[in-house]
């Protein structure tokens, strides 16, 4: 089993991609087990990784993209090939990487299928029944990016009259609504609140609501998530976080334009579902955007790839949840199995 780890391409809407999808630590892990990795050029430099890092470990070094994809049997990356990619990459090829298909082109995954490829998909990969621990990785510096990401959001600026995220003694903190208390929601939960916001936690799980409280210690406000309580909370909200997850398909629409039109002008969406096709009317219309945009007196924001913001910490969490996975390479494509999009060129 050969191993090959490309260098990311830039896509459009998206952040620049500095993520790698395997740190040299990983690659040791390989090939200490006497499997070949090979690595492009430069692959994992705005990580901070240089390619002496990589040999160093026992990877071999390519200098181009053709030719790392030609020596490897397994692919391991972190968005999905782009449409310039799918034409040299080799017949029946296993690739490694957050798909999310439910939003591709349909032309798309039949060239997919055409090439007989293997797609596993990390954002389906469950290591024990609803535990997806390479997403879950993932989910949590997103998680832990949100207060950064509000704060900046909240500053004055053209939509913003500028408030402080966690006020001051007299002046109350901004009020955060997170919808959706999964493994982003909670960590989201817990950064907000310890930068001084007053978080609002809503989810359809009232047991996962209840889990949540008391890891945090009643620190947080939770309610189910009803139609009727989600339109009373986003009302006041100076932060909506939208963190619903419906592992391979469209998430549901949280909040519709009629919704968004009674929001307090100046109000701040960010939409973590945008990866999936997003889970507000406005954002799944407009689809991915580095930067924010205003509508109807909202400021939405919808990066789908918010970890690669602080990508040497994302490319070191993302190999510490797949490395118990490579190392059983013998066996890996019938480990890989429950959680492909498309197996051998056939859509599961």
């Amino acid at each position: 089993m050969r191993f090959g780890i490309p260098r990311e391409s830039e896509s459009r809407g998206y952040l620049r991609e500095g993520r790698v999808g395997l740190t040299p630590a990983g690659v040791r892990e390989l090939t200490e087990q006497n499997i070949s990795v090979f690595v492009e050029s430069k692959a994992g430099l705005n990580s901070g990784y240089t390619n002496d890092d990589y040999s160093k470990e026992g990877a071999k070094i390519v200098y181009s993209t053709q030719e790392l994809y030609g020596r490897s049997d397994v692919i391991l990356k972190i968005k999905r090939p782009t449409e310039k990619e799918l034409d040299f990459i080799p017949q029946n090829c296993v690739i490694c990487a957050f798909w999310h298909l439910v939003t591709a082109p349909k032309d798309y995954i039949e060239k997919l299928m055409k090439k007989g490829i293997t797609a596993f998909g990390y954002e389906l990969y469950e290591s024990k029944p609803n535990y997806r621990p390479i997403l879950a990785s993932q989910s949590k510096i997103a998680g832990r990016l949100t207060s950064q990401i509000a704060g900046k959001l909240l500053e004055s600026g053209s939509n913003s009259f500028g408030k402080l995220l966690g006020g001051i003694p007299g002046i109350p903190p901004a009020d955060v609504v997170i919808i959706g208390a999964g493994t982003l929601g909670s960590y989201a939960a817990e950064s907000l609140s310890g930068a001084g916001a007053t978080v609002h936690l809503l989810d359809k799980n009232a047991d996962r609501l209840e889990y949540v409280s008391h890891f945090m210690n009643g620190r947080i406000i939770t309610s189910v998530a009803t139609k009727h309580a989600i339109e009373r909370y986003i009302k006041f909200a100076d932060v909506v976080v939208l963190s619903v997850l419906v592992p391979g398909d469209i998430p549901p629409i949280i909040i519709d334009k009629q919704m968004a039109r009674r929001m307090r002008r100046g109000t701040v969406v960010i939409d973590f579902a945008i990866d999936q096709g997003g889970a507000t009317e406005v954002t799944r219309a407009r689809g991915a955007h580095i930067d924010p945009f205003v509508e109807d007196g909202i400021t939405y924001l919808s990066i789908p790839n918010a970890p690669a913001m602080v990508s040497r910490t994302t490319s070191k969490a993302l190999t510490l949840a797949i490395i118990p996975i490579l190392r059983s390479a013998a066996d890996l494509k019938d480990k890989l199995y429950h959680a492909c999009y498309i197996y051998n060129g056939r859509r599961l």
